[in-house]
């Protein structure tokens, strides 16, 4: 795993996807800051971690779509799958190097809480919450981005296919808002479904097991779909 982890580490900084990723991510989430935090005196960053939460929704992908697409269109899946290493463990390896890549990136967003701090008093429990909960949906989005990247050899599919089934979550929270009441079944279906909706209680202070155990489990799940296509592929 960890040969893996280290190639794909490397990979992401000797060409230009984390450069992208970061500079997209960073210059965005900084801008909001600016406007929020800084022009108008909030102590809150509450509403940053949510913006935060939709970036990576829209850059994750960027991140995930060549793990596996690459390797599928450059044939050198069959130099991973004939070594003597497991699928789950270079799933693993490929995982935590896009998981490595988004840690760092949220890293250099700790000088929010510092520049908060210098003006105010912020709520050290709603930013440990929201730094864990932007961790936790990262590791979520990775996965999936990762599944769906085992999927196809086109990056471009990959990249298409795990933004739209982001945006799809997304608007799932608008149909939710527009159900009638008789429906409390499937607005409640939606709420437990969507990884948007338990994002919430953490940014508030909150820190939910049945939250936490939700965006283990969703990561867990589609490591373990893409470790078990990757095991068909190689006995095929």
């Amino acid at each position: 795993m960890s040969a893996v982890f280290k190639r794909e580490l490397h990979a992401y900084f000797t060409t230009p996807i984390g450069y992208v990723f970061g500079a997209l991510f960073l210059a965005l989430t900084n801008w909001f800051f600016y406007l929020y935090n800084v022009v108008y005196l909030s102590a809150s960053l509450s509403s940053v971690f949510f913006v935060m939460l939709v970036l990576l929704t829209l850059t994750t992908p960027i991140l995930t779509m060549r793990l596996f697409s690459e390797e599928y269109r450059q044939k050198t899946d069959q130099l991973l799958l004939t070594a003597p290493v497991r699928p789950i463990e270079i799933v693993l390896g490929k995982f935590f190097s896009a998981f490595g890549v988004v840690a760092a990136v949220l890293a250099c967003t700790l000088i929010f809480p510092l520049v908060v701090a210098i003006h105010g008093a912020p709520n050290g429990a709603e930013i440990a919450g929201g730094y864990l909960a932007i961790l936790c949906a990262a590791a979520a989005f990775i996965a999936i981005g990762l599944f769906v990247s085992s999927l196809t050899e086109s990056q471009m599919l990959a990249l298409l296919g795990t933004i739209g089934l982001f945006v799809l979550l997304l608007l799932l929270l608008l149909v939710r808002s527009s159900i009638p009441a008789s429906w409390a079944w499937l607005h409640a279906f939606i709420a437990w479904f969507s990884p948007y909706t338990r994002f919430s209680s953490f940014t508030q202070g909150i820190f939910p097991l049945n939250d936490l155990l939700f965006y283990v489990s969703l990561t867990a799940l589609f490591l373990f779909l893409s470790a078990r296509l990757l095991e068909k592929k190689r006995w095929a």
